[in-house]
């Protein structure tokens, strides 16, 4: 109920009008598609009573007008304001979205750096779907059904008599039972069916990332084969849901067949042969329990939707708000934290002493230099609660990763990236590291440089994401981990000119195992060993050989 009461208050909230028009004709519909036979039948048992043929014609055309109208009014009048409904909808998607984008980078960066990118954004469609379905479930199957049921049993009662009422009340309650357990079944089929599609989602993903090694290797047969093997469980999981589908349907038919054929007997054997009334009656009764009762079925089903969206929801919010994750290994999280506090008196130190060259973090592939930044940073489950003077000069920390992420967008938003930096500033960065023709004069300005039409190479797209990480404020401390390793010579050559510059006015920190790095005897080094050898070193002045 929480997860529903959430839905409806951020609808409102969002689209407070828009909700009163599409409510207003929810109820005009609902109760017109019961008035309709009601004033059939009232007009039938009219034409039957009338003396003349004057009076028949009168009479036949004011029902004529009358009915069509009603039924009008009763069938169509939400879909008049369904892309009013619709406006709603897609605000609440969007507004859910975005608020799970924000909740997903604020997550814990211990469990948030174990998570799948691509199994996020498919938890953050479906977090957004689960709300979409339990609003549909809501105004466009349970409300009208409810104010559908409660106006049918009273103008029943007001076209034939209390039988007749009672008849249909007792029919609900049957209806109820009998869907109860089916609708629980329904629910379990359909979360399993979930569950199976979020996993094959991330197979799928993972199949996709090997497109490269598939070409070269000539097994895409054999990847479409291991797919095809996989899917299968979802396939299996799909048809039982199915299934489970038609049992609820079939069942809830049943029950309102019985219904509409005993409200008919009840009114026939309470009556005489050739009464207008009663054929009348007749005619109202069963056109209203059939307009009260039918949409009973979009009930069960919208109830079973809404069960299915809360478990989705949860799922989801699995996903994109996962738990604290914490180590089980405690001698490599000693380890770890270790070397992450050696950096951070490093920073701070060298920060008091307004040291003018950079820290650097040392050690060949597989050392964890990687791990000791983003721990640093505050990024892994290795972080750790950095002293004041390192917490001071972190605050304002800016990062360039090994393997640059960039926004759909060109060069320059990507270095400003939401912050307040000039324009000017940006392109001068820009220019800096080579990529004039990126920044607001150049000739590729508009560039998407993360699309697909390959607005920018490898190399161009980490020397933005490293323009983006050397405007940093006074104070504060600039982390590159491996900022060459896609470059050329000459371009790395430019990179390293440009780091040593940026080490005289502000804290540098460079993880790299390039050869040309302008490393010197003097500079502040952190010497990483293989992570699975014995304790690593201590930090040490750097040696020629490294």
């Amino acid at each position: 109920m929480q997860f529903i009461r959430q839905v409806i208050t951020q609808s409102w909230k969002l689209s407070p009008w828009n909700n009163f028009l599409v409510l207003v004709s929810i109820v005009i519909s609902s109760i017109c598609t019961v008035i309709a036979p009601y004033i059939l039948g009232s007009g039938v048992s009219s034409l039957l009573n009338s003396s003349n043929r004057e009076d028949f014609i009168t009479i036949g055309l004011q029902l004529s007008i009358l009915y069509s109208l009603i039924w009008f009014l009763g069938t169509s009048s939400r879909y008049i304001l369904f892309p009013t409904y619709g406006t709603i909808e897609q605000k609440l998607q969007s507004e859910r979205m975005a608020r799970s984008l924000s909740d997903s980078i604020d997550a814990s960066p211990s469990a948030r750096s174990h998570a799948d990118n691509g199994e996020i954004s498919f938890a953050i469609d479906s977090e957004a779907s689960a709300y979409r379905d339990t609003l549909s479930s809501i105004y466009l199957s349970i409300l009208p059904a409810t104010i559908s049921l409660a106006s049918g049993i009273f103008l029943v009662i007001v076209a034939s008599t209390w039988l007749e009422g009672i008849i249909l009340t007792a029919a609900i309650a049957i209806y109820c039972a009998v869907s109860y357990r089916l609708i629980q079944r329904h629910q379990n089929a359909q979360t399993k069916f979930f569950k199976e599609s979020m996993r094959s989602f991330g197979v799928l993903g993972n199949s996709l990332s090997l497109w490269k090694e598939a070409t070269v290797f000539s097994t895409q047969a054999f990847l479409e084969s291991r797919y095809r093997k996989d899917r299968s469980t979802v396939e299996r999981a799909g048809v039982y849901s199915y299934t489970m589908t038609r049992r609820l349907y079939v069942a809830q038919g049943i029950v309102l067949a019985i219904t509409i054929c005993v409200l008919i007997i009840a009114i026939i054997l309470r009556t005489s042969n050739g009464d207008a009334q009663a054929i009348g009656s007749i005619i109202s009764s069963t056109g209203i329990a059939i307009a009260a009762i039918t949409p009973l079925q979009s009930v069960g089903f919208g109830v079973s939707a809404l069960a299915v969206s809360v478990s989705h929801a949860s799922e989801a919010s699995e996903k994109i708000r996962p738990m604290e994750i914490v180590s089980t290994t405690s001698q490599n999280v000693d380890l770890w934290n270790e070397q992450i506090l050696r950096l951070s008196d490093m920073a701070a130190s060298a920060h008091q002493r307004n040291e003018q060259r950079p820290i650097w973090v040392l050690g060949p592939s597989g050392s964890g230099k990687t791990t000791v930044l983003e721990g640093f940073l505050n990024l892994n489950e290795y972080s750790l609660p950095l002293q004041q003077d390192s917490r001071e000069i972190g605050e304002n920390s800016t990062y360039a990763p090994q393997s640059a992420s960039l926004l759909n967008a060109n060069a320059i938003d990507n270095v400003v990236f939401g912050r307040s930096i000039a324009v000017c500033k940006a392109d001068e960065l820009l220019t800096a590291v080579g990529l004039h023709e990126f920044s607001s004069t150049g000739c590729k300005k508009n560039s998407d440089v993360a699309g697909e039409d390959g607005g920018a190479s490898g190399g161009e797209k980490q020397r933005i994401a490293l323009a983006r990480a050397l405007i940093a404020k006074p104070g504060s401390i600039v982390v590159l981990d491996e900022p060459t390793s896609s470059l050329d010579k000459n371009s790395r050559a430019l990179v390293w000119g440009i780091i040593e510059d940026l080490a005289r006015e502000k804290t540098v920190i460079v993880s790299t195992h390039d050869a040309s790095a302008p490393i010197r005897q003097d500079d502040t080094v952190l010497q990483l060993t293989n992570a699975n050898e014995a304790p690593l070193s201590q930090p040490k002045e750097h040696p020629s050989e490294a």
